[in-house]
Protein backbone atom coordinates (compact mmCIF):
# COMPACT_ATOMS: atom_id res chain seq x y z
CA UNK A 1 0.00 0.00 0.00
CA UNK A 2 1.28 3.39 -0.89
CA UNK A 3 1.91 5.92 1.83
CA UNK A 4 0.39 9.14 0.53
CA UNK A 5 2.35 12.21 1.41
CA UNK A 6 1.13 15.60 0.32
CA UNK A 7 4.07 17.68 -0.78
CA UNK A 8 2.97 21.06 -2.02
CA UNK A 9 5.29 22.60 -4.56
CA UNK A 10 4.28 25.99 -5.86
CA UNK A 11 5.55 26.67 -9.38
CA UNK A 12 5.38 29.70 -11.60
CA UNK A 13 2.12 28.32 -12.99
CA UNK A 14 0.75 28.23 -9.40
CA UNK A 15 -0.11 24.53 -9.70
CA UNK A 16 0.04 22.28 -6.63
CA UNK A 17 1.12 18.64 -6.84
CA UNK A 18 0.24 15.64 -4.65
CA UNK A 19 3.03 13.05 -4.77
CA UNK A 20 2.51 9.38 -3.87
CA UNK A 21 5.59 7.72 -2.36
CA UNK A 22 6.03 3.99 -1.92
CA UNK A 23 6.07 2.97 1.74
CA UNK A 24 9.09 0.74 1.19
CA UNK A 25 11.26 3.84 0.52
CA UNK A 26 10.76 5.10 4.05
CA UNK A 27 11.00 1.59 5.51
CA UNK A 28 14.41 1.19 3.87
CA UNK A 29 15.61 4.41 5.51
CA UNK A 30 14.35 3.22 8.90
CA UNK A 31 16.15 -0.12 8.45
CA UNK A 32 19.36 1.78 7.69
CA UNK A 33 19.18 3.34 11.15
CA UNK A 34 18.95 -0.15 12.71
CA UNK A 35 21.89 -1.43 10.65
CA UNK A 36 23.99 1.57 11.76
CA UNK A 37 23.15 0.89 15.41
CA UNK A 38 24.19 -2.79 15.23
CA UNK A 39 27.32 -2.22 13.17
CA UNK A 40 28.71 0.74 15.12
CA UNK A 41 27.90 -0.24 18.73
CA UNK A 42 31.51 -1.40 19.21
CA UNK A 43 32.84 2.13 18.72
CA UNK A 44 31.89 3.30 22.21
CA UNK A 45 29.42 5.50 24.06
CA UNK A 46 30.73 8.77 22.62
CA UNK A 47 30.14 7.56 19.09
CA UNK A 48 26.68 6.24 19.99
CA UNK A 49 25.67 9.55 21.61
CA UNK A 50 26.65 11.62 18.60
CA UNK A 51 25.16 9.11 16.15
CA UNK A 52 21.87 9.12 18.04
CA UNK A 53 21.57 12.88 17.82
CA UNK A 54 22.24 12.93 14.08
CA UNK A 55 19.81 10.11 13.38
CA UNK A 56 17.09 12.02 15.23
CA UNK A 57 17.59 14.81 12.74
CA UNK A 58 17.33 12.45 9.80
CA UNK A 59 14.24 10.81 11.33
CA UNK A 60 12.65 14.26 11.40
CA UNK A 61 13.37 14.55 7.68
CA UNK A 62 11.84 11.10 7.17
CA UNK A 63 8.68 11.71 9.21
CA UNK A 64 7.94 15.23 7.99
CA UNK A 65 9.42 14.90 4.50
CA UNK A 66 10.77 18.38 5.17
CA UNK A 67 12.51 20.49 2.53
CA UNK A 68 14.86 22.01 5.13
CA UNK A 69 18.34 20.92 6.19
CA UNK A 70 18.45 18.88 9.38
CA UNK A 71 18.89 20.81 12.67
CA UNK A 72 22.45 22.05 13.19
CA UNK A 73 23.04 22.42 9.45
CA UNK A 74 23.14 25.30 7.00
CA UNK A 75 22.43 25.40 3.28
CA UNK A 76 25.14 26.02 0.68
CA UNK A 77 24.27 25.75 -3.04
CA UNK A 78 22.96 22.18 -3.41
CA UNK A 79 24.37 20.94 -0.11
CA UNK A 80 23.47 20.85 3.59
CA UNK A 81 26.53 21.23 5.82
CA UNK A 82 26.19 19.85 9.35
CA UNK A 83 28.19 21.36 12.25
CA UNK A 84 28.44 19.20 15.36
CA UNK A 85 27.70 20.73 18.76
CA UNK A 86 30.29 21.38 21.51
CA UNK A 87 29.60 18.04 23.24
CA UNK A 88 29.56 16.11 19.96
CA UNK A 89 33.27 15.30 19.70
CA UNK A 90 34.87 12.27 18.07
CA UNK A 91 38.24 11.21 16.70
CA UNK A 92 38.75 11.78 12.98
CA UNK A 93 38.41 8.06 12.24
CA UNK A 94 35.07 7.77 14.06
CA UNK A 95 33.71 11.05 12.72
CA UNK A 96 34.52 10.08 9.13
CA UNK A 97 32.85 6.70 9.62
CA UNK A 98 29.80 8.30 11.18
CA UNK A 99 29.35 10.77 8.32
CA UNK A 100 29.72 7.97 5.76
CA UNK A 101 27.19 5.67 7.44
CA UNK A 102 24.36 8.19 7.67
CA UNK A 103 21.56 8.31 5.04
CA UNK A 104 21.40 10.60 1.98
CA UNK A 105 25.00 9.79 0.91
CA UNK A 106 26.41 11.94 3.70
CA UNK A 107 30.18 12.44 3.65
CA UNK A 108 32.90 14.27 5.56
CA UNK A 109 33.10 17.91 4.50
CA UNK A 110 35.50 18.78 1.68
CA UNK A 111 36.20 22.12 -0.02
CA UNK A 112 35.97 22.31 -3.80
CA UNK A 113 36.60 26.07 -3.96
CA UNK A 114 37.24 29.25 -1.96
CA UNK A 115 33.60 30.30 -2.10
CA UNK A 116 32.50 27.22 -0.17
CA UNK A 117 35.26 27.63 2.40
CA UNK A 118 34.36 31.29 2.89
CA UNK A 119 30.69 30.34 3.36
CA UNK A 120 31.75 27.92 6.10
CA UNK A 121 34.00 30.57 7.66
CA UNK A 122 31.08 33.02 7.88
CA UNK A 123 28.88 30.42 9.56
CA UNK A 124 31.64 29.62 12.06
CA UNK A 125 32.11 33.31 12.85
CA UNK A 126 28.41 33.55 13.74
CA UNK A 127 28.66 30.34 15.74
CA UNK A 128 31.72 31.50 17.69
CA UNK A 129 30.01 34.77 18.69
CA UNK A 130 26.98 32.80 19.81
CA UNK A 131 28.93 30.22 21.85
CA UNK A 132 32.08 31.99 23.08
CA UNK A 133 33.58 35.00 21.24
CA UNK A 134 36.99 34.43 22.86
CA UNK A 135 37.33 30.70 22.24
CA UNK A 136 38.81 29.49 18.92
CA UNK A 137 36.83 26.81 17.10
CA UNK A 138 38.28 23.59 15.71
CA UNK A 139 36.49 21.07 13.48
CA UNK A 140 37.56 17.87 11.79
CA UNK A 141 36.96 17.79 8.03
CA UNK A 142 37.52 15.37 5.16
CA UNK A 143 41.22 15.15 4.33
CA UNK A 144 44.09 13.02 5.60
CA UNK A 145 47.66 11.93 4.86
CA UNK A 146 47.41 8.73 2.84
CA UNK A 147 49.75 6.89 0.44
CA UNK A 148 52.53 9.48 0.73
CA UNK A 149 50.35 12.52 0.22
CA UNK A 150 47.49 14.65 1.53
CA UNK A 151 44.15 13.64 0.04
CA UNK A 152 40.49 14.43 0.40
CA UNK A 153 38.21 11.60 1.53
CA UNK A 154 37.22 11.06 -2.13
CA UNK A 155 40.90 10.10 -2.71
CA UNK A 156 41.63 13.18 -4.83
CA UNK A 157 44.85 15.09 -4.00
CA UNK A 158 44.41 18.09 -1.72
CA UNK A 159 45.54 20.44 -4.48
CA UNK A 160 43.19 18.98 -7.14
CA UNK A 161 40.30 21.37 -6.41
CA UNK A 162 39.84 25.07 -7.21
CA UNK A 163 40.65 25.95 -3.59
CA UNK A 164 43.56 28.38 -3.26
CA UNK A 165 45.32 26.24 -0.68
CA UNK A 166 48.16 28.66 -0.05
CA UNK A 167 45.77 30.96 1.82
CA UNK A 168 44.82 28.27 4.35
CA UNK A 169 47.34 25.42 4.28
CA UNK A 170 51.12 25.30 4.28
CA UNK A 171 51.97 22.00 6.00
CA UNK A 172 52.70 19.64 3.09
CA UNK A 173 54.94 17.38 5.15
CA UNK A 174 53.10 14.58 6.86
CA UNK A 175 52.98 10.96 7.99
CA UNK A 176 50.37 8.26 8.12
CA UNK A 177 48.11 8.80 11.10
CA UNK A 178 47.63 12.53 10.48
CA UNK A 179 44.25 13.89 9.43
CA UNK A 180 42.66 17.23 8.61
CA UNK A 181 40.91 19.95 10.56
CA UNK A 182 40.03 23.63 10.28
CA UNK A 183 40.44 26.22 13.02
CA UNK A 184 38.79 29.62 13.32
CA UNK A 185 40.74 32.07 15.47
CA UNK A 186 39.66 35.21 17.35
CA UNK A 187 40.69 37.35 14.38
CA UNK A 188 38.23 35.33 12.23
CA UNK A 189 41.16 33.86 10.32
CA UNK A 190 40.54 30.32 9.13
CA UNK A 191 43.35 27.78 8.78
CA UNK A 192 43.52 24.15 7.71
CA UNK A 193 45.69 22.11 10.08
CA UNK A 194 46.75 18.53 10.70
CA UNK A 195 45.68 16.55 13.74
CA UNK A 196 46.07 13.00 15.00
CA UNK A 197 43.52 10.65 13.43
CA UNK A 198 42.84 8.52 16.51
CA UNK A 199 44.04 9.97 19.80
CA UNK A 200 42.28 13.37 19.86
CA UNK A 201 38.58 14.16 19.67
CA UNK A 202 37.08 17.32 18.20
CA UNK A 203 33.87 18.61 16.69
CA UNK A 204 33.35 17.75 13.04
CA UNK A 205 31.48 18.72 9.87
CA UNK A 206 29.54 16.51 7.42
CA UNK A 207 27.69 17.34 4.21
CA UNK A 208 24.93 15.83 2.12
CA UNK A 209 23.19 16.78 -1.12
CA UNK A 210 19.96 18.68 -0.53
CA UNK A 211 18.80 19.64 -4.00
CA UNK A 212 20.08 17.57 -6.96
CA UNK A 213 18.21 19.96 -9.27
CA UNK A 214 20.43 22.91 -8.35
CA UNK A 215 21.98 24.25 -11.57
CA UNK A 216 20.99 20.99 -13.29
CA UNK A 217 20.13 20.81 -16.99
CA UNK A 218 19.13 17.14 -16.89
CA UNK A 219 15.64 17.99 -18.20
CA UNK A 220 16.97 20.10 -21.06
CA UNK A 221 15.08 23.09 -22.47
CA UNK A 222 11.76 21.25 -22.57
CA UNK A 223 11.33 20.44 -18.89
CA UNK A 224 11.93 21.42 -15.32
CA UNK A 225 13.77 19.38 -12.69
CA UNK A 226 11.64 18.72 -9.59
CA UNK A 227 13.41 17.77 -6.35
CA UNK A 228 11.69 15.15 -4.17
CA UNK A 229 14.60 15.09 -1.72
CA UNK A 230 15.48 11.41 -2.20
CA UNK A 231 14.87 11.41 -5.96
CA UNK A 232 14.10 13.78 -8.81
CA UNK A 233 11.90 13.82 -11.89
CA UNK A 234 11.38 16.01 -14.94
CA UNK A 235 8.17 17.97 -15.38
CA UNK A 236 7.80 18.43 -19.14
CA UNK A 237 6.28 21.35 -21.04
CA UNK A 238 3.08 20.92 -23.01
CA UNK A 239 4.39 19.25 -26.17
CA UNK A 240 7.11 17.01 -24.68
CA UNK A 241 7.32 13.80 -22.67
CA UNK A 242 9.81 11.11 -21.61
CA UNK A 243 12.03 10.67 -18.58
CA UNK A 244 14.12 13.71 -19.55
CA UNK A 245 11.47 15.47 -21.67
CA UNK A 246 13.39 14.39 -24.76
CA UNK A 247 10.40 13.17 -26.84
CA UNK A 248 7.74 15.07 -28.75
CA UNK A 249 4.18 14.01 -28.02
Amino acid sequence: MDLIIFLFITLNTSFTYCISLNESTLETLANNFKIISKRESRLGKGFELVKGTLIQGFEKIQSNYTRDCMPGSFFYNDTCIFISKPKQKLSWIKAERLCRRLPFNTTFLIFENDHKLDAVRKELVKLRHKEDPYDPLKFLIGFRYKNNGWKWVNDKPLNSTDLKLGKYWNDWSGTDGLCGSISLFRTNRLEMRSTDCKSTSHRFMCEYKFNPCFKSDICGQNGRCINLYMKTYCECTMFYEGKYCEKCK
